[in-house]
């Protein structure tokens, strides 16, 4: 017995290899893409977290002061944190990496001022562990113990006493509301790491604010002290704000535990008050939106991700019955005789199940020790399914044999009879199509924004009106053969009318090849219609906030900047920006309670700029052509403010006051940022300016080739050392660096989000499976019909056809395949992102910016080498198939070939 199921494994060796190859490469990839998946996912959601400010990836819990409640005493602030920790969920709790505690009073207090006009205000604080996080340069750090009315000690960072002006031995009263207290500075220290995330909640401790330029408004610093010194301030009725600062750990948070996350903050929050024991704690943090768009991230991605993978393994187990059906197919006198001589479905059935678990078990045993070793990531929960595909693929075979071998058939196949349409056939077809219809409808309806996880339909739809589409090509095919055959019947030769004769009988026996290869197809220039999609969209979105080669940002820039920046190497064109937040809008001299940003711009030259850099965007002719005439300037706003101030209104802008008339409402403006959605843009070179408060840029816009990044950068320092120079009363000490951005560098920033890894990783999955997994498809056409071809070539041969004619019946045979398949292939594929835009939602890859689908002649000159390559392989494959099948002996009188 053993050595009769060794025959008949060496008998059907190859056709067993290929259904173990399939099983082996369906394992994997079920296995190892979605531990690939996690791993991305994973390092995408942790480098974001990483990546946010303290304000957004923090938990800060805080009370502000409340006169009619008595103020914690020092020791009960440690304890409130443990409280507040231990009231958190257990999965938030456990995800908690570091934790301070701070007391601050101001930095409101009033203390005085520095000369010139410039007023001067400070705060104290106390912060857990600061002692040890610091080294003391000069004096001494402050006691820990402050009685009666002595002064509070307190010590100060070597950057704030330089820029206030301060030394140790300073003595000042601060005073807030009613309350009043000596405060002596007794020492001045180093921190021993500036970018501690210790010091992120209140930077002021190591370096102070200095509003240049700007009138009456307060240099401000905060001083470091004890905790006794907290309560004697405290008892002098200054107001004391408390603070429980959380640092989430990034790498304590996946995408397995991201919703739990998510809702144990949001718990954190409606339950901080009662949590901590102390009236009015509440919690800051923007942890939950940064979670929260995160996961809407990873929903769309998940979502492509899931179409390419349903794709993929459709085409996969698809091929893999061919495979089956082809191991039959090659059996079929085998299996007939048996029949023939009274053996069951049953037990040919267990014949064959037996041979095929002599190597499918083991091929998907090693798919899944490949995809769990090899692959880096999380393991996902899909592991379950190589056994399914492991039962699957050893069923397969003894099922289809079960259904050809019904009715046994010993006739051999009639080449020239016209195959008949099976009604079974025929309406497993309209099934399959009207199901696609039918999912293709709800699709659109539905609308598909699933709150978690990915809809059903994401992954069936695809697949199903792949399939419907390759049937409906399939029955479509024989009607442009038949013109073909009418042409070339005309014509001399005879290859061309026997390659579209023989194509036409051909089809239905390839009707599983065609669909697998549009599936193929299809998965693949879904995956690369949506990867151009994202990127033009992606360049939209740089091209809106940077519309030209450059940017050059700094706080203020002197008038003369602009013709600096002219003179640097390779510099063609600039324009002059200025970017001015929170300003006031005032209609009919009523100041609006929501303040604006009010823009001016340098309107031609910014026309000129974003021409020469290749940027498609005009501005509004009004806002060109503007001119100073003493009338209001044209102005162009959003639609929010167009609602608020009707045909006009006015707009602070840098201590001026503007009015202006509404020339142009639009969604967008060049240059800022894409969510904006209360701006007012005027024209630089229409504004009646004074001569002592000009407008000044703190932006240029510059166009050009090879730029000199270091020089437009000196010159961008120069120009505001120019107007810091021109201040009154100006520190020389304090300095803003000017910054320098090309649109490579911001378009960078949309490519290295955290997400981008997975999203390339399902393209890469698309294109790579798609392009292999069709030329494999191409091998199954080939196989599907090369005993009949076999036999019609032999005696082809004997008429005196050549191998290079044969090599040409053959191609016109598979061509007008390939090409359908392709197409119809091409053709789900670019109506994929359509149909599925309401759970893609491609605008979270594109910085907000709407998109459009668009296949890149690039991919379509890929399919076309695709279609080439395969017939080129299935050339190759042909010889190889017609070498072990000995043509020649289809002319013995009597003997079919095996």
């Amino acid at each position: 017995m053993i050595t009769a199921l060794l025959r008949r494994l060496r008998f059907s060796a190859g056709s067993l290899a290929l259904l173990a190859v399939l099983a082996f490469v369906a394992t994997a990839l079920m296995v190892a893409a979605p531990r690939l998946a996690n791993h991305y996912a994973d390092a995408g959601l942790q480098g974001r977290i990483a990546s946010a400010s303290h304000f957004t990836r923090d938990l800060i819990f805080g009370a502000r002061p409340d006169p009619s409640q008595p103020n914690p005493q020092p020791s009960e602030v440690p304890s409130a944190a443990s409280l507040l920790e231990h009231r958190m969920r257990p999965e938030l709790q456990a995800a908690i990496g570091q934790r301070w505690t701070a007391m601050q009073i101001g930095p409101a207090l009033a203390i005085g001022d520095l000369g010139g006009g410039f007023p001067l205000e400070l705060g104290l604080r106390w912060q857990s562990d600061a002692v040890d996080l610091v080294d003391v340069v000069e004096g001494r750090w402050p006691h820990t113990h402050v009685s009666g009315d002595a002064p509070i000690e307190a010590a100060m960072s070597e950057d704030v006493a330089e820029g206030l002006e301060l030394e140790v031995g300073d003595t000042f009263t601060a005073a807030a509301g009613d309350g009043a207290h000596v405060v002596r500075i007794v020492g001045i220290f180093r921190p021993r790491d500036p970018v501690d995330p210790a010091w992120d909640s209140e930077p002021l401790v190591l370096k102070p604010f200095m509003p240049i330029g700007e009138d009456n408004v307060p240099w401000r610093g905060v001083l470091l002290t004890e905790a006794d010194a907290i309560t004697t301030a405290a008892k002098a009725e200054l107001p004391v704000m408390y603070t429980w600062r959380f640092r989430l750990d990034e790498k304590a948070v996946t995408t397995a535990n991201l919703d739990q996350i998510i809702s144990d903050v949001i718990a954190a929050r409606q339950t901080a008050a009662a949590a901590a024991g102390i009236p009015g704690v509440s919690l800051l943090t923007g942890l939950d939106v940064l979670l929260s768009r995160f996961e809407a991230e990873l929903r769309s991605v998940s979502a492509i991700l899931a179409v390419v993978q349903a794709g993929v393994l459709a085409t996969i187990f698809g091929l893999a019955l061919l495979a089956s059906r082809s191991l039959v197919e090659r059996r079929r006198s085998e299996l007939a005789l048996l029949r023939a001589r009274g053996a069951s479905i049953v037990s040919l059935g267990t014949r064959l199940a037996l041979e095929a678990a002599t190597a499918v078990p083991v091929a998907v045993g090693a798919g899944w020790l490949l995809g769990r070793s090899l692959v880096p990531g999380r393991p996902a929960s899909t592991d379950w399914l190589a056994i399914v595909l492991a039962l699957a693929a050893v069923m397969a075979v003894p099922i289809i044999a079960g259904l050809v071998q019904r009715h046994a058939v010993f006739v051999p196949d009639a080449e020239l009879a016209r195959p008949r349409r099976s009604p079974r056939r025929v309406t497993a077809e309209v099934f399959l199509v009207a199901l696609a219809v039918l999912g293709v409808v709800l699709l659109h309806r539905r609308g598909l924004a699933p709150e978690s996880g990915v809809d059903l339909y994401v992954v069936s739809v695809p697949v199903l009106l792949a399939g419907a589409v390759g049937v409906v090509a399939l029955r479509l095919l024989p009607w442009p053969l038949r013109v073909m055959g009418r042409i070339t019947a005309r014509s001399r030769g005879a290859v061309a009318f026997l390659g579209f004769a023989r194509a036409g009988r051909a089809a239905p026996a390839a009707a599983g090849p065609l669909v697998a290869l549009v599936v193929a197809v299809s998965t693949g220039i879904f995956s690369a219609v949506v990867a151009t999609t994202i990127d033009e969209g992606r360049d939209q979105a740089t091209n809106q906030v940077l519309p030209a080669r450059a940017i050059v940002e700094g706080h203020r820039f002197a008038p003369g900047t602009a013709q600096r920046l002219q003179e640097v190497q390779g510099v063609t064109d600039v324009a002059a920006f200025s970017s001015n937040p929170s300003q006031e809008l005032y209609r009919d001299g009523a100041a609006s309670p929501t303040p604006v940003l009010a823009v001016a711009v340098d309107a031609p030259a910014m026309q000129r700029v974003m021409a020469a850099s290749g940027v498609r965007a005009d501005l509004p002719d009004e806002l060109v052509t503007a001119t100073a005439t003493g009338q209001p300037a044209p102005a162009v706003v959003s639609p929010d403010v167009a609602g608020e101030i009707g045909a006009g209104g006015a707009v602070a802008v840098q201590g001026n006051v503007f009015e202006f008339r509404v020339a142009a409402v639009t969604e967008s403006f060049p240059g800022l940022p894409v969510d904006s959605r209360r701006y007012v843009v005027l024209p630089l070179q229409a504004l009646e300016q004074s001569p002592a408060k000009p407008v000044l840029p703190s932006a240029f816009f510059v166009a050009g080739r090879d730029l000199d990044l270091d020089g437009l950068r000196a010159a961008g320092d120069q120009g505001q050392d120019e107007w810091r120079e021109g201040l009154p009363g100006s520190v020389l000490h304090i300095y803003t660096p000017t910054t320098v951005t090309t649109w490579d560098d911001r378009r960078a920033e949309l490519e290295g989000a955290g997400i981008n890894q997975l999203l390339g990783f399902a393209f890469t999955v698309g294109a790579v499976g798609g392009s292999a997994l069709g030329l494999l498809a191409v091998g199954f056409a080939v196989l599907a019909g090369v005993r009949a071809r076999g036999r019609a070539l032999s005696r082809l041969r004997t008429m005196g056809l050549s191998r290079r004619q044969g090599n040409r019946l053959l191609a016109y045979e598979l061509l007008p395949l390939l090409t359908m398949g392709a197409l119809a292939g091409v053709a789900v594929g670019v109506a994929l992102p359509t149909l599925l835009a309401p759970v893609l939602d491609l605008t979270t890859f594109t910085g907000g910016v709407p998109t459009r689908p668009r296949l890149d002649p690039v991919v379509v000159a890929a399919v076309a080498g695709l279609v080439a390559l395969g017939v080129v392989f299935a050339l190759v494959l042909e010889q190889v198939v017609n070498r072990r099948l000995r043509l020649g002996d289809v002319l013995r009188l009597g003997e079919e070939m095996t």
